[in-house]
């Protein structure tokens, strides 16, 4: 991929699922996934910013797996800023399809922000193979309580 690649429509962004998934042998789409910045001294007072839930928004999804080596299975990770920040730069070409929002690359912004800027604290992503599956940890539950409030986010890549 090159630093000026773009994907302005729905069929170049299908090519990136199919290239990205073509990279993944044994990747199984997630029915949702979420990534939250969790600083170190609050434990209660924050959320995912973005629950990504259903078949929708796969890339963001597969870019996840990517950084994070997820191929399938419910499961929280850690991701490094520098893990961040390569997914958001595998997702960025994206927002060259302005018909549609692209509310993940808003909030890893944001959350990178919030590191640069000295706040303490933690990436996860959460992954959920099924909503039915036991939640894979506290945060994972956090998520999930997200999910049954109706929290989800609209259609987008």
């Amino acid at each position: 991929m090159s630093l000026d690649e773009q994907w302005p429509t729905p069929e170049l962004i299908q090519a990136a699922v199919d290239r990205f998934t073509a990279r993944m042998p044994g990747w199984t789409p997630t029915a949702a996934y979420g990534v939250a910045f969790v600083p170190t001294d609050d434990g209660t007072g924050w959320s995912f910013p973005v629950v990504n839930v259903g078949w929708l928004h796969r890339l963001p999804a597969l870019v996840l797996g990517i950084v994070t080596g997820r191929r399938t299975g419910t499961g929280t990770y850690d991701l490094t800023p520098a893990a961040l920040q390569s997914a958001v730069d595998l997702l960025a070409p994206a927002e060259a399809a302005l018909m549609y929002r692209h509310p993940n690359l808003a909030a890893w912004r944001a959350m990178l922000g919030r590191i640069a800027a000295g706040q303490d604290g933690r990436i996860v992503a959460v992954f959920v193979d099924s909503l039915d599956d036991e939640p894979s940890s506290p945060l994972d539950a956090v998520f999930r309580a997200q999910i049954a409030r109706g929290e989800c986010s609209e259609l987008h890549v």
